[in-house]
């Protein structure tokens, strides 16, 4: 991290920005992060951070050039989220507190990491970063990851069910919270009183949930909504030329072959994915009317003409994981997020760039 991002006491000017307030008290960067840490969130992107940061010193101290396609995923990035001109790239990095030469640095260190992971293994043992550094470089990394929200969407879900537990979080479970939390927090980010404070606020929000995404709310919740989460899996193949699509689909429909052999027969790539109902782009969702083997109409896309083909559908059921996950969240969106727009104010937000 630049200097220039450093207090004189050695504290990230980022960990002491202020994201929201929630009953009168003021939650700073270090809080939602050190939250994220406690419920174990934050763990997943401190590892990339560690890997793209020993990535980085790898090349520097080996004098590996950077890559000319380094650039490519920093304007992907720009352009995915409208920052088109340099202008406007300007504030927005000024709004977030990032460098442009951090944000290069970012996309930069993730191709090396990519380029190196043949070695990530050896890397990781020998230029592994001091912690303190990886979890200065989480504001970036968190921003330009799209975790920010996810971890302050979280937090503030906890700081507003204040209200929103009807029974009182006991000792025993509170106390149990904290010893299996606190282990995953970083050091410097310990403030006094802190871990105490957010294993009671996991146990209160434990009971909430509990309440809120109840399996007689989840069954009722999943027939309610049982088209939406209804699911496909879809074989694809995107054809080059039109003619080689109208053949294809015509292999298919006339002939009687199938996809993934017209597309051998073509030389193109067969991708197989699952889509739920409610995710499906519009050119997908007549396949869920379909019959298995099915293909629809070639459709034009980037790159060519897209057949796609359905293979089976999938009922929803609680017992699938995926489906449950999308029920809760659901019910706890409908119910929480009431409690943050009543009691929290957000005092930063990456993409509302005044």
């Amino acid at each position: 991290m630049a200097a220039k991002d450093q207090r004189s006491d050695g504290v990230p000017r980022a960990a002491l920005r202020e994201i929201l307030r929630a009953w009168g008290s003021s939650r700073r960067w270090s809080d939602i992060l050190a939250a994220a840490y406690f419920r174990g969130d934050a763990q997943a992107l401190h590892a990339r951070v560690a890997d793209l940061l020993a990535a980085a010193r790898y090349a520097e101290e080996e004098d590996f050039a950077i890559p000319e396609d380094a650039g490519d995923a920093g304007e992907a990035f720009r352009l995915e989220h409208s920052l088109i001109t340099g202008e406007e790239m300007e504030r927005w990095l000024d709004h977030c507190g990032i460098s442009l030469e951090e944000f290069e640095a970012h996309f930069a260190s993730r191709v090396l990491a990519a380029r190196f992971t043949a070695q990530l293994e050896e890397i990781r043992r020998d230029y592994a970063p001091a912690g303190n550094e990886v979890v200065d470089g989480m504001w970036t990394a968190a921003i330009l990851s799209g975790s920010f929200e996810a971890f302050t969407v979280s937090f503030a879900r906890r700081v507003a069910t204040r209200v929103g537990a009807n029974t009182a979080a006991g000792d025993s479970a509170i106390a149990l919270a904290l010893h299996q939390g606190a282990p995953r927090v970083p050091e410097m980010l310990r403030a006094p009183g802190l871990l105490e404070e957010l294993a009671a606020l996991e146990v209160r929000y434990a009971v909430a949930e509990d309440e809120v995404a109840s399996a007689a709310r989840c069954a009722a919740e999943l027939r309610d909504r049982a088209y939406q989460l209804a699911r496909i899996v879809v074989a694809e193949a995107v054809f080059p030329l039109p003619d080689q699509a109208s053949e294809a689909y015509q292999g298919v429909t006339a002939d009687g072959l199938g996809l993934e052999e017209v597309a051998r027969r073509a030389g193109v790539e067969l991708t197989v994915r699952t889509l739920f109902a409610e995710d499906a782009p519009e050119g997908a969702v007549p396949l869920f009317s379909a019959l298995p083997g099915q293909v629809l109409e070639p459709e034009a896309v980037e790159g060519g003409f897209l057949l796609r083909c359905l293979r089976r559908r999938i009922e929803p059921d609680l017992s699938d994981p995926d489906v449950t996950a999308r029920v809760r969240e659901r019910l706890l969106a409908s119910q929480f997020d009431a409690l943050v727009a009543a009691h929290v104010t957000w005092s930063f937000d990456p993409w509302t760039v005044t």
